[in-house]
């Protein structure tokens, strides 16, 4: 019940500061919630390209097309739903790449959820069920599925922030990123798990080794999302370390 209202509190106030912010209103009546609760980790960043890797509806490329306004989005979408709603909010703001992400090019299976933005190539757990509402598989598709060094190879240039959020495999998402991670990549901001919220997924631990093994260093955690033995769940803000 606690956790239900906290969230239920969360998006009161989210909707409240949307419409207050032209960019985001103008989202919000098409349909998309922009993520502001990224803002205090992610203003102030240099940005010259976002690469927002689990797009859902643009919740957080809504964001990011007002945090950085000259920077060039490139989203990915597996969901044909949510990538119609998608270029429905964000036009020729951004590209959208119709497909999954992952360690591996070829085809999938996505799970899709009630809740669609809980979406995964994973099934969910029990865990997962019990901290969020609407995790229950409601169809399953098969989906093309690609590398994201082979997707923007060419694309991504400047200081390039990498954002995962994909249910569970944002740690496939950095193995199939490798060489933008070694060159492009400045900043990274990843929802990762502390416990098994999707079968087989990697955890907290393992997402921070692999790209301190890449040269960045963990800045911030935040956004927290609790569940019945504590943390669940967090956003996680990498920067490149300083040589």
């Amino acid at each position: 019940m606690g956790q239900r209202l906290d969230l239920l509190r969360t998006r009161v106030h989210k909707t409240a500061v949307a419409v207050s912010v032209p960019a985001y209103r103008a989202a919000l009546r098409r349909g998309t919630l922009a993520a502001i609760e990224h803002t205090p980790l992610l203003r102030g960043l240099p940005v010259d390209t976002v690469l927002d890797v689990g797009a859902n509806r643009g919740q957080f490329s809504v964001l990011a097309a007002h945090l950085f306004p000259a920077a060039t989005i490139i989203a990915f979408e597996p969901l044909a739903g949510p990538a119609s709603d998608y270029r429905r909010v964000l036009g020729s703001r951004a590209m959208l790449h119709e497909l999954a992400v992952g360690a591996s090019s070829g085809t999938t299976v996505v799970f899709e959820t009630k809740a669609d933005d809980s979406s995964s190539l994973r099934r969910p757990t029990e865990a997962q069920l019990e901290l969020s509402s609407g995790s229950e598989i409601v169809a399953e598709h098969v989906v093309r599925v690609a590398r994201l060094d082979e997707l923007v190879r060419r694309a991504a240039g400047g200081s390039t922030l990498l954002k995962i959020d994909v249910q569970g495999g944002e740690y496939e998402v950095l193995l199939g990123a490798e060489e933008l991670l070694a060159a492009r990549v400045r900043h990274v901001y990843v929802e990762a798990s502390f416990v098994e919220l999707y079968r087989g997924q990697r955890l907290v631990g393992d997402v921070v080794r692999l790209l301190s093994q890449h040269g960045f260093d963990l800045r911030a955690i935040a956004n927290p999302t609790r569940g019945a033995a504590g943390i669940a769940q967090a956003d996680l803000l990498f920067g490149r370390a300083e040589r």
